[in-house]
């Protein structure tokens, strides 16, 4: 075990940057409902903190490390609509 999340979620994205490893979005397992938060985990620790949010509330997308940054693709939103927006993560302070 790394960490604990503070929820339990589905359908959510994960990438590693820098020294944190990155959760984004997904379903609340209990609710069903998508989130938009960002949460950094140090797997050194695992202390879990949440680090940002998302535009929209987004489950199913796609992470990927491009660079320095995360970028999170797609995904479905509180409305069950696709989307085709691209965010950009950059490392938690």
């Amino acid at each position: 075990t790394v960490g604990r999340l503070p929820v339990a979620l589905t359908h959510a994205s994960a990438a590693s940057l820098g020294q944190s490893l990155y959760v984004i979005g997904g379903r609340s397992g209990s609710s069903g409902r998508q989130t938009s938060a960002i949460l950094a985990i140090d797997p050194r620790t695992g202390a879990v903190r949440r680090v940002g949010r998302l535009p929209v509330a987004l489950s199913d997308t796609s992470a990927v490390l491009a660079g320095r940054e995360l970028l999170v693709l797609g995904g479905r939103d509180r409305s069950g609509r696709a989307r085709d927006e691209v965010y950009a993560v950059t490392s938690a302070p």
